[in-house]
């Protein structure tokens, strides 16, 4: 008995679902439900198009520089050049913490007596 009843109620489900399709106010909302799917669906696919085409435009220049960058002499620094060496020329050399120092130099004065 127990497996029988989910067929009836299958069953059942499809005839509900068949006299609705059949139902001309249903299958005008459907079409219309289509149709809306069908714009938002090509709205989004524009959308993404774009987005595409922004990076690809964004990697594109970014390579021309690096090519510019890389192609020229060796002892004419850039402009893009100088900023980064100065940029990285402050971060190559830390700054020790006084704190930091402090507690170094007590830890030295402990481990001597």
């Amino acid at each position: 008995m127990p497996p029988l009843f989910p067929f009836i109620a299958g069953l059942a489900a499809g005839a509900a679902a068949l006299s609705l399709y059949k139902n001309q106010n249903t299958r005008d909302s459907l079409n219309g439900l289509k149709a809306k799917l069908k714009h938002q669906s090509a709205q989004a696919q524009e959308t993404l198009r774009e987005a595409a085409v922004s990076g690809l435009s964004t990697l594109e220049s970014s390579s021309v520089r690096l090519r510019d960058r890389l192609q020229a002499e060796p002892g004419a620094p850039t402009t893009a050049g100088k900023k980064t060496t100065a940029a990285a020329a402050k971060k190559a050399v830390p700054r020790p913490r006084q704190r930091a120092a402090a507690k170094s130099a007590a830890a030295t004065k402990k481990s001597a007596k």
